[in-house]
């Protein structure tokens, strides 16, 4: 249930221009652009992300479902200032030859779309589906206990507001963190690494943790023993997923020898499996 725009044209655009005019009319954007593709989203706003890519063809918008008012708004105004630029044709979903992108995106088709999309969110929810997509700086986890939550609210207004919510406070709490770097253990199992000395980080779901005590040693846990084990100052930002700040010493060792009582002896359950492989 993306939304997709196209305009056909020979002309580029520059990605500077595009955001000074961004900014004149009162967006805070961040973006981050490659060769091809210029990601952009509303800080402290955006639920998802508006993917700019460019061809030899010319130019595609996309905005991926589950986008709130504000995204539409900014999608809008992105495609028409680069309409306008370019003058190239431009298509929207069924339309073709669009002469102005207002005409077709107005407020009440917005608010129509979006209502749209969150009845289908609901529809899954419902149903017991677990919801995963990737707003605009990490990924975001709807599993039965969210799904509980965000279906307690009765009306629509209500579960739209806690949705955003709690998508907002996952993508926007610390902008400053890292997302923890998933490693990939002898091609089975996914885990994320902790040490004293790491950055304020968000910690993604992964299958195991490895606790380094320093460079050789180290053991394992299962992912599910964090939520046992986890500082008071952790904040949990969806289903799964933490907000894991700095540790201080004494939070470093409290946290290790909690750990401990968890420790999962991966190398033998992975010798067992190779041997039931065989």
């Amino acid at each position: 249930m993306s939304v997709v725009a196209n305009i056909k044209t020979k002309t580029t655009i520059v990605t500077k221009d595009l955001l000074k005019y961004l900014s004149l009319i009162g967006y805070q954007v961040i973006f981050d652009e490659n060769e091809s593709k210029i990601n952009l989203f509303r800080n402290k706003l955006s639920i998802r992300t508006i993917i700019l890519s460019h061809d030899i063809k010319g130019y595609t918008f996309n905005l991926p479902v589950f986008a709130c008012e504000e995204d539409f708004f900014f999608f809008r105004d992105i495609v028409s200032f680069v309409h306008q630029k370019t003058l190239g044709k431009l298509s929207y979903e069924d339309h073709n030859n669009v002469k102005d992108i207002f005409l077709l995106i107005d407020d009440e088709y917005i608010k129509s779309e979006v209502k749209k999309q969150l009845d289908y969110l609901h529809v899954l929810l419902v149903n017991k589906t677990v919801v995963e997509f990737y707003g605009t700086t990490r990924s975001f986890i709807i599993g039965p206990k969210m799904t509980e939550l965000l279906l307690s609210e009765q009306k629509p207004e209500d579960f739209e507001k806690a949705f955003y919510f709690w998508v907002r406070r996952s993508q926007y709490l610390d902008m400053n963190a890292e997302n923890a770097q998933r490693m990939e253990l002898n091609k089975e199992k996914i885990i994320v690494n902790f040490f004293m000395d790491q950055s304020n980080r968000f910690i993604p779901k992964v299958d195991m943790v490895s606790i380094f005590l320093d460079k050789q040693d180290y053991f394992f846990i299962l992912f599910e023993s964090l939520d046992q084990i986890k500082p008071d100052n952790w904040i949990k930002i969806d289903e799964y997923q933490f907000y894991a700040p700095k540790f201080k010493e004494n939070e470093w060792k409290e946290f290790v020898l909690l750990a401990q009582k968890f420790k999962f002896d991966y190398q033998r359950q992975y010798k067992s499996k190779l041997l039931s492989d065989t």
